[in-house]
Formats: structure tokens, sequence, C-alpha cells
């Protein structure tokens, strides 16, 4: 789903040979969706098709999702060179995926999401310093670069936006139980403003 715009971008488009069974949009019950989308964090294949990638083509540097631990301890193993990036806030994702359940599962799979990230040579955080919960005592060797938001260039920058204040409203990426009824209010609540 994301081939064209990567390869808009300029950038040469390879999909992952060992996927699994994962689709981010199919209606599951939240049992369903939280095992499927944890498959996908500790999917080793991940990691041997990056090598594979690696291996057909020069590589200086690789940046890999925060939650895609499989290409991360594969990067790690191999004394690749690589970057985390954050696609969320830090500390959200640190207390979710690296505590918690999530991080139970990660790490009865063998992994450490916070040792993963540490080892990088940077955490690129997708978003502001302000927005995000401070780090924790367990993220202090975690090297993070905040870039602030990514958006994309047919919006323009954001002082071409507007001068009216803009509100950006996202659930997920992935499907979410009642996630039509939950958007409805947030836009009825929103719609009285310019």
């Amino acid at each position: 789903s994301q081939r064209e715009a990567i390869q808009k971008a300029g950038f040469v488009f390879e999909p992952y040979r060992s996927p699994g069974t994962w689709t981010a949009t199919g209606e599951r019950s939240l049992i369903q969706n939280s095992v499927a989308f944890l498959g996908v964090l500790t999917n080793r294949g991940f990691g041997d098709d990056l090598l594979a990638s690696v291996g057909r083509t020069p590589t200086d540097l690789v940046v890999v999702d925060c939650l895609l631990y499989g290409p991360l301890e594969a990067a790690r193993k191999v004394g690749l060179r690589r970057a985390v990036l954050v696609h969320s806030l830090y500390g959200v994702v640190s207390r979710m995926m690296a505590g918690g359940p999530a991080g139970t599962i990660a790490r009865l799979a063998g992994f450490r999401p916070r040792a993963l990230w540490a080892s990088a040579e940077l955490v690129i955080v997708a978003t502001l310093r302000e927005l995000d919960l401070p780090p924790l005592p367990a993220d202090t060797a975690v090297a993070l670069s905040y870039t602030g938001p990514a958006i994309p260039d047919e919006l323009g920058k954001p002082d071409r936006i507007g001068t009216e204040p803009t509100v950006l409203v996202s659930l997920s990426t992935t499907f979410i139980a009642r996630q039509t009824r939950i958007l409805q209010a947030v836009l009825d609540g929103l719609a009285p403003l310019p």
C-alpha cells in the first residue's frame, strides 16, 4: 500500500518477503488485533529480509521503525549502522511497547526494545519534544533527536496552511474497534470551529 508514495519520493521499493498475515485495516476483535500486531513486532523474518536486501545493495545506514524488533535485532547482530524511527511520542511508545504487556511479549520473544533503541546511533522522534512525555529512567541511554511532525509536501509548509489554528486528528494506522463512531464524535465536536 505504500509502494507509490515511496517510489514517488525517489526511493526504490522492496516489499518484505515474509510479512505474515498482518493487515492494518482488517476488522478483528481487540484480542485478535493485539495478537496479530505483536506478531509483526516480533517477526524475525523481517530481519532476514532486511539483511538479504542489504546484501544485494550496499548500505551505509538503515532507518528502522522502532516497533520492528526483528530488523533492529538483525541489524545490531551484524553491526549494521542504524537509526530508529519513532513515528509517535517516544514516551508513550517506551511505556506501552517496551513496558507493560507488549514489552513482556517482546521479552518473551527474546527482544529488549529499549536496548535495541539504545544500541542505534540515533533515535529519530517525529514530533515536538514539548508534546512528549518525559523519558523514563530506563531511557537515559537512548539518543533522542526530535524532528517535529512530518508534513506531506501537498499540505505545504505549516506557515502556509493558514492563519487559523490547525487541528490534526489521528486515531491510529491500524484498525480500532468503533473507530468510525469515535472519529465522527471528534468531527462533531470540532464542527463549530472555523
